[in-house]
């Protein structure tokens, strides 16, 4: 590998960086400007009196318990696109990968179910 193509590589994968940060900053943000935040299924009274149960929760979880319980996993699978590009197609690209698409996905779901299980245990702290 020359020395321009050598710049060129991680000069791309720094940019690729720094747009998987600003992903990551923007995605609650825009949750929150959304309303989606704040839309945690959870118990409510309508008009004639009677509970209507339309959540998956009990009835005494906070929408916050929810969202947070939730969050990491939508962060897994709305980084997964940019992980792909970055860690499968950028690497064969620049011949400095020759790993299957079945072992970059299993190495992927390995790291995943790592994250989801330490985020899991912060949660119940």
């Amino acid at each position: 590998m020359n020395e321009d193509r050598a710049t060129r590589y991680h000069r791309f994968k720094r940019q690729l960086g720094i747009l998987g940060w600003v992903l990551d900053a923007a995605a609650p943000r825009g949750l929150a400007w959304t309303g989606w935040s704040g839309r945690a299924p959870r118990r409510r009274r309508v008009s004639g009196g009677e509970d209507r149960s339309g959540d998956v929760a009990a009835p005494h979880a906070d929408s916050a318990d929810l969202r947070w319980s939730f969050s990491p996993l939508l962060n897994e699978i709305g980084s997964l696109p940019l992980g792909w590009y970055t860690g499968y197609v950028v690497e064969r690209r620049y011949g400095l990968s020759n790993e299957t698409l079945a072992h970059w996905v299993r190495g992927r779901s390995e790291v995943a179910r790592h994250r989801l299980v330490a985020a899991a245990a912060a949660a119940r702290r």
